[in-house]
């Protein structure tokens, strides 16, 4: 931890249990994307997943500390090449890169956030949602800033 060493006495450090990023890539690679690519038919002539292209989905697609939204996206992807002709044969091969797994990987539309807010009054944190559009990066914020500042009752 890189915090002070005073502050790290007063701090309660709170282990959270989940994965490492690149454990996921690992996870995936030798267990996810396997049963993926066999559960659509496809074969490893038809598709291929990079390790760019996993841990682009993990970063952008599936913030959690297991992995079963990203065996949800690999398996939506895999499905998708499949409706593409990969079961057919008429696909030589898809290769999934860093740079066109957002062509198959679904649209993000929401992000949460959670803040800790600190006053001398008071202290609590808020939650903010943001909807993504396509063509834009603005978010829009659910939680009224006023409110979380004014002291519980």
């Amino acid at each position: 931890m890189s915090a002070p060493q005073a502050l790290r006495d007063r701090m309660e450090v709170l282990p959270l249990a989940g994965y490492t990023e690149q454990e996921k890539v690992e996870i995936a690679k030798r267990f996810l994307v396997l049963k993926a690519v066999a559960g659509t038919g496809l074969t490893n002539q038809n598709i291929t997943f990079t390790d760019e292209a996993i841990q682009t989905m993990i970063q952008r697609y599936t913030r959690e500390a297991g992995v079963r939204n990203l065996e949800r996206e690999i398996s939506s992807i895999c499905r998708k090449v499949a409706r593409q002709g990969g079961v057919d044969g008429n696909s030589v091969g898809e290769g999934i890169t860093a740079d066109n797994v957002t062509q198959y990987a679904r649209e993000v539309t929401h992000a949460f956030i959670r803040a800790l807010v600190w006053h001398s009054a008071c202290r609590r944190t808020v939650r903010y949602e943001g909807g993504v559009a396509p063509s834009t990066t603005r978010l829009s914020k659910a939680a009224n800033r006023s409110n979380a500042l004014t002291p519980p009752a």
